[in-house]
């Protein structure tokens, strides 16, 4: 939900600056400013915004544009490379240490797959041979438990938490 919000207010962003007819330093900072405003409406930190905010304006007002590429797609690419970076280029190594109980716990925004992501954890793991179980321990959601136990019974994994 909050998620699908983002991209939709992230991609109208982009939308503004491909439909522009010039590019210049003013169309720069409201693209900028509007993709200010949607990162800190999906709660992104504000420190990392005011970073990855600077990052793109200097690359997109000052990095020389490769020849053959119009600007906007370039100031596109730079926004699209920031945000990787931002996010991580490579994904994180799943440190597990076999014979000993390993516990991970899912954090992030409403509406981002928190659950869903536990479920396919679980079965992930499963099949390379570890036993697994899953633990509710959303206080908040109305309907978490239940959904949380239909994925752990369609993957014959224990489930375990109070409504």
């Amino acid at each position: 939900m909050v998620l699908e919000k983002l991209g939709a207010s992230l991609y109208e962003s982009l939308k503004k600056i491909l439909g522009a007819s010039t590019i210049d330093e003013n169309i720069v900072r409201e693209l900028i400013r509007d993709l200010q405003r949607a990162l800190l409406q999906a709660d992104v930190n504000v420190r990392l915004v005011l970073d990855l905010s600077k990052r793109i304006e200097e690359r997109a007002l000052r990095e020389k544009v490769p020849p053959g590429i119009p600007r906007k797609e370039h100031i596109v690419k730079v926004v699209y490379e920031e945000i990787v970076r931002l996010l991580g280029e490579k994904p994180a190594p799943l440190n597990i240490t076999p014979g000993k109980r390993n516990i991970f716990m899912l954090v992030g925004i409403q509406g981002s797959g928190k659950t869903t992501t536990a479920a396919k954890l679980a079965r992930y793991l499963q099949k390379r041979g570890f036993k697994t179980a899953l633990i509710c321990a959303d206080t908040f959601r109305a309907g978490a438990l239940a959904q949380l136990s239909q994925l752990a019974a369609q993957i014959n994994v224990p489930i375990y938490g109070d409504e």
